[in-house]
């Protein structure tokens, strides 16, 4: 019996020691000219871009992910959907674009959403929405991209 107690015991702080321990590997992706690379602990996660930090997680997400990526401006704007994972259950995730230009310009949008971690991204010719399931149970928010800013439709 006590053979058997301290194998599991070993057993389990081998387990645990695995999952304490694990290695956290960037995000990369690249489309056409424009390169993003996510990095860093939970809650320290860095969106890098080249030359520069495109959004420093002020907020201390746990985790952040590109959802999608899209052109606009005939292609001369690459748009990232940016998902940032709160780890908490209240406020599951909120969202970001970012938009990185032919010319190297970098920009962000304020984060956004219901909290929802359930978005149906819409891209169409004229317009990019984002909808979300009403976190009180019925109905949805959406949300459309103007310019570079992210505004509520009614």
């Amino acid at each position: 019996m006590k053979r058997l107690f301290v194998t599991m015991l070993v057993f389990s702080a081998y387990i645990f020691g695995l999952s304490v321990h694990y290695a956290h590997a960037a995000k990369h992706m690249v489309v056409g000219d424009h390169e993003v690379t996510i990095s860093g602990e939970p809650y320290e996660e860095k969106v890098f871009i080249p030359g520069g930090v495109a959004y420093d997680n002020a907020d201390g997400d746990r985790t952040l992910n590109i959802k999608a990526q899209f052109e606009i401006d005939g292609g001369d704007t690459m748009v990232f959907f940016l998902e940032c994972l709160s780890g908490g259950t209240a406020c599951p995730a909120t969202y970001r674009f970012i938009f990185a230009e032919s010319d190297g310009q970098i920009s962000i949008t304020d984060s956004f959403g219901t909290c929802s971690d359930l978005p149906e991204l819409r891209v169409g010719p004229e317009s990019v929405m984002v909808i979300f399931p009403n976190m009180h149970g019925q109905g949805t928010n959406s949300y459309r991209l103007q310019g570079e800013d992210v505004v509520e439709a009614k």
